[in-house]
């Protein structure tokens, strides 16, 4: 068999997959879960140290866009073999290829750099911040949305003839400055580093609030502009989980503009865990929330606790559906305060679930009092299992953990 075949061989598993009554139950499970019916905690393993698993890295073919291909659909094999709830849609996304800004690190008009560790590009990183003199400010470049069409079109072709009669294809031309590109606290900290974020809002808040206006008023004027090009598609939203409710129609692959009202969108501000909640609504919310009104539902937060966050959160943003309650997140206080009004988002800690050896009694007795805080509370809560950098080299840690919180939710005959 040749390199293509191989190719059309995979996705050929993968459509079978796609279009089953398992991704059928999934899709309504998760419809019904995030419009607040009472269902059975779906579970979703969002990593799983990809590096660790060799059917993942160990790839034969030798074209390079067929290579990324391989893995691609590999993962998705991998990925459902989990026995999770992940959702996996009858269709290939291409990105499109943006005309601007010229290479990511351009994205507000100047380079924006991080000092990576010298043994590897993995692990921490230290920011390196460019905007430092208020007199930098004027560094700044408006952002605007724009498609290089015919690249596009190259890759758009060369994907449709190697997919050709079993997977449709489609190209997500949503803009650039979406996800942590349009939630101002992630672009912030890498342009003044997070403790420069910390003094500004003490030092020179005027300063602060000007620059997060101008990205804010910029992320709202890209975003504007590709919905008013028909760009944003029902394939081309995010919740941090499978973008399904009653409230919003399904993602599919029909084609046809999307307004962002139809779609989900996620937001966070991870920078500023440390910070209070009135600084965090002042230099961070306040400019979030012009960008993520404009969406359907919200889905907010991920590796920050929002335990204290959570009264402003609701007040402000009306269309707020999904909360991420992190490890460092007080349980049982999120629980109170979302109730049965929210999807809790409950993440438990990678290092105590499966990186570090999977221990059944742990990881149950986790899950345990995760669901007895959420029964309490009568939250709708799901299992999201995050940030896995590393399982010890034993990967079944992650299949055996989708296993252990599958007994603790049939033990618990799912009920308030």
């Amino acid at each position: 068999m040749g390199e293509k075949e191989y190719i059309r061989s995979l996705a050929a598993q993968v459509l079978e997959i796609t279009t089953s009554d398992e991704m059928n139950r999934r899709r309504n499970l998760w419809r019904n879960h995030n419009s607040l019916k009472l269902t059975p905690p779906p579970i979703y393993v969002r990593a799983f140290a990809a590096a660790e698993v060799p059917e993942l890295n160990d790839l034969i073919c030798t074209d390079g866009l067929l290579r990324g291909f391989e893995r691609r659909f590999k993962e998705i094999l991998y990925r459902y073999s989990l026995n999770d709830d992940s959702i996996f849609e009858p269709w290939y996304s291409v990105r499109a290829v943006f005309a601007y800004p010229a290479s990511h690190d351009m994205r507000w008009g100047f380079p924006i750099t991080v000092k990576r560790p010298e043994y590897s590009g993995l692990g921490a990183f230290i920011f390196e911040p460019a905007l430092v003199d208020d007199e930098d400010i004027e560094k700044l470049a408006k952002p605007i949305h724009s498609v290089d069409e015919v690249r596009t079109a190259e890759i758009y072709e060369k994907t449709c003839e190697i997919l050709d009669g079993i997977l449709p294809v489609v190209v997500d031309r949503s803009p650039v400055y979406s996800n942590w590109v349009a939630d101002i606290s992630t672009d912030m900290a890498y342009m003044r580093g997070v403790e420069g974020m910390m003094w500004d809002m003490a030092d020179r808040p005027e300063w602060l609030h000007k620059l997060a206006g101008f990205m804010s008023e910029g992320v709202l004027s890209v975003q504007n502009s590709a919905e008013s090009a028909g760009h944003y598609t029902l394939y081309s939203q995010d919740n941090q989980a499978m973008a399904y409710a009653d409230d919003l129609p399904a993602p599919s692959a029909e084609d046809g503009a999307a307004k962002r009202s139809s779609l989900w969108a996620f937001c966070a501000s991870q920078e500023t865990a440390a910070v209070s909640p009135e600084m965090w609504e002042e230099f961070i919310l306040k400019y979030q929330k012009p960008v993520y009104s404009k969406y359907g539902l919200l889905s907010y937060g991920c590796c920050e606790d929002m335990t204290h966050k959570l009264p402003v959160l609701k007040r402000e943003m009306k269309n707020l559906r999904r909360v991420a309650v992190t490890p460092w997140a007080d349980l049982e206080s999120c629980s109170e305060q979302l109730g049965s009004d929210y999807v809790m988002s409950w993440r438990p800690s990678p290092t105590d679930m499966v990186s570090f050896g999977f221990d059944e009694n742990r990881v149950k007795k986790a899950v345990r009092e995760a669901f007895a805080a959420a029964g309490r509370n009568k939250n709708h809560i799901d299992v999201t299992l995050k940030d896995v950098e590393t399982v010890s080299g034993k990967p079944d840690s992650v299949r055996n953990f989708v296993r252990a919180v599958r007994e603790v939710i049939d033990e618990s005959a799912w009920t308030w």
